[in-house]
């Protein structure tokens, strides 16, 4: 996986970065990398570089769908080694754009009834009182659809006034992915995805997890955690449906989420299968996600665009 790592740095952000591998000197035998000190080796022909990215757009093993395979497998297997999270937001992103949330994402208890429905991208701009956000145009993609956030100023920056549909947040943040999605009924919900889980858990062989409470999010900055929740208060009540009924009536009584928040499980379900959680919680469908086309995580024209850039 470390060559996948080396294709996708290179061709989202242009970085050369040092590659250890325990097979390194079969690469470097291969003329696919050279030495860079005594434990790392590094790509420099930009001309590998494309021929990796050929590779990589058509691998059952290398592209984001073997990386998923690799992790149901393996549970030590690392995410971030592999550069999971980019080939995640593409898969992401294409998924979207044709399936309704329910066919991709598994929600325990009653399901809210947009959860039926497609969602769209959009880019938070909570800076701007009357439109808290903006639409994320789904049939064009320019550059890399990730950002970083190295504190939790980038990560309120990004809130206020997004130009990528995703970010990594802070480690401070408690979750390992943002993006924000226009539900079918008009509403907004601010998703957030969770893979790392405790250890102990995992040893049981158990993949139910309780999911972490929204009063956890930035748990050890009590100042931040309150301009979050006061941010996301901005947003419509989100509507998660209810079996119970008015009086005198056939018309389910309307139920208000907490807070417009989608928690997501990445290799892992919610400890209450059959109840329904507040904000939502969902765990992902794998054997219908894998039956998908695999997403382009990245665009050989913007690669071969860096690499005449480099020369």
């Amino acid at each position: 996986m470390a060559l996948r790592k080396a294709a996708i740095d290179y061709a989202t952000c242009g970085a050369l970065h040092p590659i250890n591998e325990r097979d390194r000197v079969s690469i470097v035998s291969l003329n696919a990398a050279f030495f860079d000190n005594d434990s790392a080796i590094r790509v420099l022909e930009p001309i590998v570089m494309l021929r990796l990215a050929h590779w990589l757009q058509t691998s059952k093993v290398a592209g984001i769908h073997g990386v998923i395979r690799r992790k149901l497998e393996d549970d030590t297997f690392s995410l971030t080694d592999a550069a999971f999270y980019h080939g995640l937001v593409a898969l992401v992103w294409e998924t979207l754009r044709s399936e309704p949330l329910d066919r991709w994402l598994n929600f325990p208890g009653l399901r809210p009834s947009w959860t039926q429905h497609g969602a769209a991208l959009i880019l938070p701009r909570f800076r701007q009182r009357r439109q808290p956000f903006a639409a994320y145009n789904r049939n064009y993609r320019s550059g890399s659809l990730l950002g970083f956030a190295n504190s939790s100023d980038d990560v309120f920056t990004w809130l206020n006034n997004a130009s990528r549909p995703f970010l990594i947040p802070d480690e401070g943040f408690g979750a390992e992915l943002l993006f924000m999605l226009d539900l079918q009924n008009g509403n907004q919900v601010l998703a957030i995805v969770h893979t790392h889980f405790s250890d102990w858990k995992r040893k049981r062989r158990d993949l139910r997890v309780v999911p972490v409470r929204p009063d956890e999010l930035y748990k050890n900055s009590p100042e931040n955690s309150q301009r979050l929740m006061g941010i996301l208060s901005k947003l419509p009540p989100l509507p998660i449906g209810s079996r119970k009924r008015a009086r005198a009536s056939d018309t389910p009584k309307d139920r208000y989420a907490r807070l417009p928040l989608l928690r997501l499980l990445w290799f892992a379900e919610p400890w209450r299968v059959r109840e329904a959680y507040d904000p939502p919680v969902a765990s992902v469908n794998f054997r219908h996600l894998l039956e998908l086309p695999a997403p382009v995580e990245f665009r050989l024209g913007d690669l071969e665009r860096t690499i005449l850039e480099s020369v």
